[in-house]
Order: structure tokens, then C-alpha cells, then sequence
């Protein structure tokens, strides 16, 4: 779903579905033509469609958040931009423990820890006013 525009990562705005070896697949792509040519190049390949992707202000803004992330770690950057999950939330098949995205989440996980206290000190004022 993410792939490299300038350097950082990008939002592909395509789905490809396609026919191989008899089994209907579909990837994200933000190149047209490279499936065109290489279904053209393989009888084994056939392209059914392509669909344009829309992305929620949400996913948008993690996008935002990980456009700088290593290219090994691609995988689970787009993980994140799809549905907020960090890497050692996944999957335990899935899961990495010392990830690029462990200062990103940290920060997320203080300010919902700083929310959660100014929440329960509201709560005790308002007893101690009654």
C-alpha cells in the first residue's frame, strides 16, 4: 500500500486485481502500467481491474507520521497507516518487540497516560466540590 515518492513513503492510489495461475489476487500499486506490461509479458498473469483506493483522514494522518520510516520496515509502516496497529501489536507470527515505530508509539501511549490522569483529576475535583 505504501510505496517511495521523493524519498519518502506514499499512499499507493490503486488496487490491482488480477488472475495468476488460475488464483484471483490484489495488491496496491501506483503503477499502472508496470502490471499492464508485466500481465503483457506472462500468459500466467491476467489483469482483472484496477481500482482507485480512498484513504480515511485518519490513515492519512499516520501516513504523515511514518513517511520517514526506514524502507526494511516498510511492512509495518503500512500496518500502521492501514490500521493504527503497531508492530508488537500484530499478530504474534507477525510481531517485532524493537521497532522503527517504538518512539512514535510511546509518545501516542503518554499523551493517552496524560489524558487518562487529567480525566481522573477532573473526576476528583468535581467529588470533592460536592
Amino acid at each position: 500500500m505504501l510505496y517511495q515518492k521523493n524519498g519518502e513513503w506514499a499512499l499507493s492510489p490503486y488496487k490491482v486485481k488480477y488472475r495468476q495461475h488460475g488464483e484471483e489476487c490484489e495488491k496496491y500499486t501506483h503503477d499502472k502500467k508496470w502490471w499492464k506490461d508485466f500481465a503483457a509479458k506472462w500468459d500466467h498473469t491476467e489483469i482483472l481491474e484496477f481500482e482507485d483506493v480512498t484513504y480515511s483522514d485518519e490513515q492519512k494522518a499516520r501516513l504523515e507520521e511514518v513517511k520517514d520510516v526506514k524502507e526494511g520496515f516498510e511492512y509495518y509502516a503500512a500496518r500502521y497507516v492501514l490500521d493504527g496497529k503497531f508492530p508488537n501489536q500484530l499478530e504474534p507470527e507477525e510481531r517485532l518487540e524493537d521497532h522503527p515505530l517504538r518512539v512514535l508509539q510511546l509518545e501516542k501511549e503518554n499523551k493517552q497516560l496524560g489524558q487518562v490522569t487529567t480525566d481522573l483529576d477532573i473526576r476528583i475535583l468535581m467529588q470533592e466540590l460536592k
